[in-house]
């Protein structure tokens, strides 16, 4: 299997799974809608609020940040200034781009792997969240680590995308109709 092969197969398996993982976050908004309301009417209508509604909405916090990430990312979603962006041609626009991408792959690997650890750790001792309601916090900081994980997987695809972009910007504009690059 080629290289260009190889990275194609696995954009796409990447791009599947982060939307699944996009998906999967737009769930826990809507348990979180759920929790939420009755807790609410629960707790100033009847003075009966539901038992770990604040834990169980900690854990889901936790998985909207971070499965969605990757799923914004591929969509070119995340927050940008344009100010220097529009001022640049192509060429800077690609630098720029792989700059500010690199930056984040290092920062987001390093949660990945520190979060890695604290999650096996959580995992082997059950760590558990003490409240009103025993609640455990292992499988928020796993989901932490896969979305992360995730999101350094699409940006190396990103940066690879954007290097050849950097070599070659008339192929790549005429594939996408330039359309992100006058967004």
């Amino acid at each position: 299997m080629s290289i260009k092969k190889f990275f194609t197969y696995s954009a796409k398996i990447l791009s599947r799974v982060s939307y699944g993982s996009g998906i999967g976050a737009s769930v826990c908004i809507f348990l979180m809608i759920c929790t939420i309301v009755p807790d609410s009417i629960g707790r100033y209508f009847f003075n009966r609020p539901l038992y770990g509604t604040l834990e169980l909405n900690m854990l889901l916090m936790s998985a909207i940040v971070f499965l969605s990430l990757a799923w914004t990312q591929s969509q070119k979603g995340h927050v940008r200034v344009e100010l220097l962006l529009s001022r640049v041609g192509l060429r800077g626009q690609s630098i720029l781009n792989i700059f500010s991408w690199a930056t984040a792959l290092v920062l987001m690997s390093l949660i990945t792997i520190g979060g890695a650890g604290e999650a096996i750790y959580s995992t082997q001792t059950g760590e558990n969240l003490w409240g009103v309601a025993k609640f455990p916090v292992w499988p928020g900081k796993i989901i932490a680590v896969f979305g992360s994980a995730l999101i350094c997987g699409q940006l190396v695809i990103d940066i690879v995308k954007e290097v050849r972009n950097l070599f070659n910007p008339q192929a790549q504009q005429k594939a996408d109709g330039s359309k992100d690059r006058e967004e």
